[in-house]
């Protein structure tokens, strides 16, 4: 049947600098601006991004599409979200909730399960 091609998903938080550096370069100065900050002025969110790692054909998609990766060693997926604070009366406690705000390249939708 073939290698099955392997995937890396990481995530970087924006109020650290190599994560706002990171949104701004993907996404622009306008989206990243437009995302909440906190009381001490860090932008709250997060940017997830896929790398294919090992090309080879497609887990999830082989066996509607038959297709193969050949992407190997770059970026599919890229996404910004933005991090929003709800309380939980079940757990009594504030949880973070992420809201997409934007993607490139391939859809958040075919790279989550990884």
């Amino acid at each position: 049947m073939g290698r099955q091609a392997e995937y890396e998903n990481k995530k970087a938080f924006l109020c650290y600098d190599f994560g706002h550096e990171l949104a701004i370069k993907w996404f622009g100065k306008d989206a990243v601006d437009a995302l909440p900050k906190n009381k001490a002025g860090k932008i709250q969110g997060c940017i997830q991004w896929n790398k294919c790692v090992k090309g080879g054909y497609h887990p999830e998609l082989y066996k509607n599409s038959g297709k193969i990766e050949t992407r190997s060693g770059s970026i599919v997926g890229k996404a910004l979200f933005r991090t929003d604070w709800s309380y939980s009366y079940k757990a009594e406690k504030v949880r973070p909730v992420q809201t997409l705000v934007s993607e490139i390249g391939d859809p958040i939708d075919s790279w989550v399960w990884c």
